[in-house]
């Protein structure tokens, strides 16, 4: 089943006019096919390109921050999408136009959202996304621009957007999906794992 899975989702992949990434979660693979994964993967034309922590949490953990240059709004409509495109497109070195085009018809954005953005001196910095999935609030869209990281401002900036999303939502509990980026902030949050991801792309050939 792994095998023709893989086959199908890297069969997709090639159909598509854009690149993709295939997602697998190993809690859902037997312990063969877990340790066959990446033959597999590279039998079937795809590579690992990066790896997904599933995270949740009931209990968060207060972060204490101030910074007198440093203050945290809520942002809606045009405004939000249009920083949260900067932040990302700045954050993962993508130009903030094609951040904007895929931002603009996102599912994520298209549900009911809380958009937060953290300004230095006015300039936005920082920015974190949330919104009710199933029984959690869920974080998505989380970057900081690299000039402003290593503050505590993106910790900061998710602390607020997840304690108003629990507001708005009624949610207790938080869920996310972190890079390795950002794995050490969300422990500190009080955040733990509950699944194990990796990325595939298509072998460039």
């Amino acid at each position: 089943p792994l095998f023709d899975s893989l086959q199908n989702a890297s069969a997709i992949l090639r159909a598509k006019p854009e690149p993709g990434l295939v997602l697998v979660v190993e809690e859902q693979l037997s312990v063969l096919d877990k340790a066959a994964l990446l033959e597999t993967a590279n039998t079937v034309g795809l590579t690992q390109t990066s790896g997904l922590w599933g995270m949740q949490c009931s209990e968060m953990k207060s972060c204490l921050f101030e910074h007198k240059e440093f203050n945290i709004r809520k942002v809606v409509g045009s405004q939000a999408i249009e920083m949260i495109a900067e932040m990302n497109g700045a954050a993962y070195g993508i130009p903030s136009d094609v951040v904007m085009t895929a931002f603009s018809r996102s599912a994520i954005l298209e549900r009911e959202s809380v958009v937060f953005v953290g300004f230095e001196r006015n300039i936005p910095v920082s920015v974190a996304v949330t919104l009710a999935d199933n029984d959690a609030v869920y974080l998505a869209l989380v970057a900081t621009k690299p000039s402003a990281q290593r503050r505590g401002y993106g910790t900061a900036t998710v602390q607020r957007a997840l304690l108003e999303g629990r507001e708005v939502f009624g949610l207790k509990s938080f869920a996310l999906h972190s890079t390795a980026d950002g794995f050490q902030i969300y422990e500190r949050l009080g955040f733990s794992v509950v699944a194990h991801m990796r990325l595939f792309e298509l072998v460039q050939s």
